[in-house]
């Protein structure tokens, strides 16, 4: 709890009257499933398989720069990582190891049940305290990683050769304001008080969606190693490709802007 910080009696107006009997708190709720997995499936063949599947909300968020209902609430679902990886040792002198993985975090928003859709962010300026609607949270995002590697070792007694590739793809969908789905962003307009009387005002061409992709970011190479001795060379090679781009997208127009 904030003994300093309390709920507002009207968020529907443009002007925050405290709630004595209502303080404000945080509540979150983390929620983690983990499981790790071992499999030998022959003598030479084994995988290893891991799994961090989670849920989770933060319902009630207490800070003393903002009335509490005002503060969105973030459900992060779905949210996990997944990895997997073989090796196998095709000779004495020969290793093969390879692995997949996968990142996955989705965030939505939603508005406190104090708070309609209407609502609109008021700071006021003398204290830089808001209420109503705050506009710092995206409607929803996506991030999505994926990776993969894999690789070839020889070892002899004084030398070890190793050649190998990683590759990475990233998604990223970033949406500020409200979707076809109903789920509340940032509202149009936004409302700066000096002493409780109107002194600006901010206005945002939401809603629209932000897109960026990376496929791939990839790394071929071939490494060397020798020993003589007390002296161990090491040498190699790397080649690297990165291609990122943002896809062809479209916004509709909004109360401020036309379509583009």
């Amino acid at each position: 709890f904030e003994t300093d910080n309390y709920y507002n009696l009207t968020p529907d107006t443009l002007f925050s009257t405290p709630d004595l009997s209502r303080q404000s708190y945080t509540h979150d709720l983390q929620r983690s499933h983990a499981t790790r997995i071992t499999w030998q499936a022959s003598q030479k063949n084994k995988l290893n398989f891991m799994l961090d599947y989670q849920n989770n909300w933060v319902n009630r968020q207490a800070q003393t720069s903002a009335s509490p209902e005002a503060k969105y609430k973030w459900n992060f679902f779905p949210s996990s990582i997944a990895q997997v990886s073989y090796t196998r040792p095709v000779s004495d002198r020969l290793l093969l190891e390879a692995a997949a993985g996968a990142a996955i975090s989705h965030w939505d928003t939603f508005l406190q049940p104090e708070v309609g859709p209407n609502t609109i962010r008021v700071t006021e300026l003398t204290t830089g305290y808001s209420y109503g609607r705050l506009t710092a949270a995206p409607g929803y995002r996506v991030d999505e990683r994926y990776n993969q590697r894999a690789s070839l070792s020889y070892v002899t007694g004084a030398q070890t050769l190793k050649a190998g590739v990683t590759v990475e793809q990233l998604i990223a969908d970033y949406e500020y304001g409200p979707d076809p789905a109903g789920r509340p962003g940032i509202h149009e307009v936004a409302y700066n008080f000096r002493n409780q009387l109107p002194a600006s005002i901010i206005q945002f061409t939401t809603p629209y969606v932000l897109k960026l992709r990376v496929n791939p970011d990839m790394g071929v190479f071939l490494q060397h190693q020798w020993t003589l001795d007390r002296l161990t060379l090491n040498t190699g090679l790397r080649y690297e490709h990165f291609a990122g781009y943002v896809p062809a997208q479209q916004t509709p127009a909004t109360q401020f802007i036309g379509a583009r």
